[in-house]
């Protein structure tokens, strides 16, 4: 029989920051939402690299694979778009670097790890966007494309990294 006390130094380091991943995920999906929509859509997203810009109804085509409005569980707010897992896992999950594992507990190497984010939010949603195009807007198959958790992971680090240089 195994150590009982091993859990401790894997999930055991992290379970007391549950609430507040729950927490930081519904943000993220917030700010993806909000993100996507202020950024003009696809087309705004993307306008640069195809060297259009679209105005008025053109501006922000939908995606089909997102769903209507919806009250998120933990937080309660609003987003005027579902996005689906295989869409929200892989950036959520990179927030990963945010996090400093050196002690006997877990914590944020930030206190407000949604800043972060923040400063990359376009980056990741066109890096999103850019391979569910790829897939043919698959979340499923997005979601369970490595290169794009390392990508995205990958951007969350760097911004971790500048955030903690310029401190």
């Amino acid at each position: 029989m195994g150590d009982p006390t091993k859990w401790k130094s894997g999930f055991g380091k992290i379970i007391h920051m549950a609430p507040d991943f729950l927490n930081l995920v519904e943000e993220v999906e917030c700010e993806i939402d909000h993100t996507f929509r202020t950024a003009g859509g696809l087309q705004g997203l993307f306008a640069e690299e195809n060297g259009t810009k679209k105005e008025g109804k053109e501006k922000g085509r939908k995606l089909k694979e997102l769903s209507g409005p919806r009250t998120l569980p933990i937080t309660g707010k609003q987003v005027k778009s579902g996005w689906p897992t295989g869409y929200l896992y892989p950036i959520a999950s990179a927030v990963r670097p945010l996090i400093d594992y050196s002690g006997d507990i877990a914590k944020w190497k930030f206190p407000k790890p949604m800043e972060i984010f923040n400063q990359v939010s376009i980056e990741m949603v066109k890096t999103l966007l850019g391979f569910a195009k790829e897939f043919g807007r698959k979340p499923n198959a997005v979601g369970k494309n490595q290169l794009l958790w390392k990508s995205l992971y990958g951007t969350i680090e760097v911004a971790s990294l500048r955030s903690q240089a310029k401190h």
